[in-house]
């Protein structure tokens, strides 16, 4: 956080997500600690409109996108039948 404040940089800490990437065979539970502030990792994080998973199946994302979509179907037929 000290270079940050050198290079006149501030981050939201409420908005710091961590994310590790793995294979099928291995689990990674460990946090990480910025100064005072501890970071937990978690199994799915959004970065830049993508649902990434820490094995990157993106199987939640995917299922995330099925819904919208149908959603968007059930209201554009509900307009049809006006």
């Amino acid at each position: 956080m000290s270079k940050a404040k050198e290079a006149i940089i501030s981050f939201d800490i409420s908005k710091i997500e961590l994310i590790y990437f793995y294979s099928k065979c291995t689990t990674i539970e460990k946090g990480l600690k910025l100064g005072d502030l501890e970071i937990s990792s978690k199994p799915l994080v959004r970065w830049l409109g993508v649902f990434l998973d820490s094995k990157l199946i993106f199987k939640q994302y995917i299922e995330i996108r099925i819904f919208k979509v149908k959603a968007a179907f059930y209201l554009i037929r509900r307009l049809g039948n006006i």
